[in-house]
């Protein structure tokens, strides 16, 4: 168990992770405090809801995380929680939030939480002054110091008129993008497109709670691939994975539970196929071509504009059926075109040429 043994801490995390909701707030929030950590802040991480392993994880990293809820986190309790205008909720969040650390000088607190909004903000400010928002929804009003949205969305500014203070700092659009350390040295300015695909890269998050790894492991084997190899990336809380790796035994498919070199994975890559999640931004960081499914409704306007751009490819809902005969015509005829990848990975690339995340860290100095 990691402890914090001063009096101040600089920076709280407010953030949950699970199998119902994911775990891409929580790997951008882990991101931002690796960052914040090296520059020698003591850092908290506060949450209602966390699966186990994510909890080790957090600690592993090094930081200290308090859970204050010990119920078990199901589609009825995520229910509640989202429930819109559920003022009661919010406020019970943020005092618990708060008893949390009250025997501590806390500079910032940080979250980033879909289901929270400026009713537990207002709660916050009275006893913390200072508070980042991470959101790309804009569906609710805030009042934060600082708003970060990374996503990539038409008329960004405009999104968030009338939803914050006048004096907040606006940080958006993918140069704020929070990117993991570990991606650094495989930086490409161009990245080097084979004339025909040999390794596919599959990922559907952490959690993958509709099993959509196995559906695409039925597509791709009904293409009858020769001399392509498949990487199947499970995450922590998968709770498919022991299928998942019995069915890539079956298949030949290479099986990483909880893998620690996901770079390395996306770097090798000649095409990805999977969520349209965090994990596309760091993907085209290294000009990895893509083919997405939308795992969350949130997700589709972002997606829709990428794919206008042709930065990806955007196959749908994941609420449809994957294994059909639409999509197995997309992918194996992207695996042979290698003008169509080049043009995505290029796109891709230039959308996250430019890095404005020391203006961040200025402003929670």
């Amino acid at each position: 168990m990691i402890s914090i043994n001063e009096k101040k801490i600089d920076f709280v995390f407010r953030v949950d992770a699970n199998l119902v909701i994911g775990t891409g707030h929580l790997i951008r929030c882990l991101t931002l405090a690796l960052i914040l950590k090296k520059r020698k802040y003591t850092i908290c991480f506060v949450s209602s809801f966390l699966d186990n392993n994510l909890f080790k994880y957090i600690n592993k990293q090094g930081f200290y995380c308090k859970i204050f809820s010990k119920k078990n986190f199901n589609k009825s309790a995520f229910h509640q929680f989202k429930t819109k205008n559920n003022k009661i909720f919010q406020i019970n969040d943020a005092r618990n939030t708060l008893k949390i650390i009250e025997n501590y000088n806390c500079r910032w607190i940080i979250v980033d939480h879909y289901s929270l909004d400026i009713t537990w903000e207002n709660f916050i400010k009275k006893r913390i002054n200072k508070l980042l928002v991470i959101d790309d929804l804009a569906n609710r009003k805030h009042n934060c110091d600082i708003l970060l949205d990374q996503n990539f969305n038409e008329n960004l500014k405009k999104r968030y008129s009338n939803l914050v203070p006048k004096k907040c700092n606006l940080l958006l659009g993918p140069e704020y993008l929070l990117r993991r350390s570990e991606f650094e040295k495989f930086k490409v300015r161009n990245k080097n497109i084979k004339k025909v695909v040999k390794n596919i890269l599959i990922f559907f998050g952490g959690a993958d709670k509709n099993n959509n790894t196995k559906k695409i492991i039925a597509l791709l084997s009904s293409l009858k691939l020769l001399n392509i190899n498949v990487n199947i990336i499970v995450g922590s809380i998968n709770p498919f994975h022991k299928e998942i790796k019995l069915l890539c035994i079956k298949k030949k498919f290479n099986y990483y539970y909880n893998t620690n070199k996901i770079s390395h994975h996306m770097y090798s890559s000649d095409l990805f196929i999977g969520s349209a999640g965090s994990t596309i931004w760091e993907l085209f960081y290294l000009g990895v071509p893509s083919m997405v499914f939308i795992t969350h409704t949130n997700q589709s306007r972002c997606m829709q504009n990428l794919h206008s751009i042709g930065a990806l490819i955007n196959l749908g809902s994941d609420k449809k059926n994957i294994n059909n005969l639409v999509n197995q015509k997309k992918i194996k005829s992207l695996l042979f075109k290698i003008k169509k990848r080049q043009e995505l990975s290029k796109n891709s690339i230039d959308i996250i040429k430019k890095n404005k995340i020391k203006k961040l860290i200025k402003l929670l100095n």
